[in-house]
């Protein structure tokens, strides 16, 4: 039980940790559209990275890329909450059996 514990705890860690990546490149995403919403609508292409780049094209690329790591970010959640069940079932598994142990020795 306890080596459960400790595989669901770094599972868990995983996790969060993945959650915040996607957080991070989500909001990258949405940044680098607000900052290419400032061109004129008039203006097709921008430069980007020293490379032309269509804008409408960026930016929807961008967007699916924002939306994309949303729904990826409410899956990893998911999991997480699993992750957190499943560790929390785990240390009152282990408490339960302390306490017999504990009342069988006395």
């Amino acid at each position: 039980m306890e080596a459960k514990l400790q595989s669901t705890s770094r599972q868990l860690a995983t996790i969060r940790a993945q959650v915040q990546s996607k957080e991070r490149e989500r909001r990258i995403s949405e940044l680098s559209v607000k900052e290419l919403d400032q061109y004129p609508r008039r203006q097709r292409r921008v430069q980007v990275c020293g490379q032309n780049s269509d804008l409408p094209t960026l930016k929807k690329a961008l967007t699916d890329k924002a939306a994309n790591n949303e729904k990826e970010i409410k899956v990893l959640q998911k999991a997480a909450k699993k992750l957190e069940n499943e560790a929390s079932d785990a240390e009152y598994g282990m408490r339960r059996l302390l306490a017999q142990r504990e009342a069988a020795s006395s």
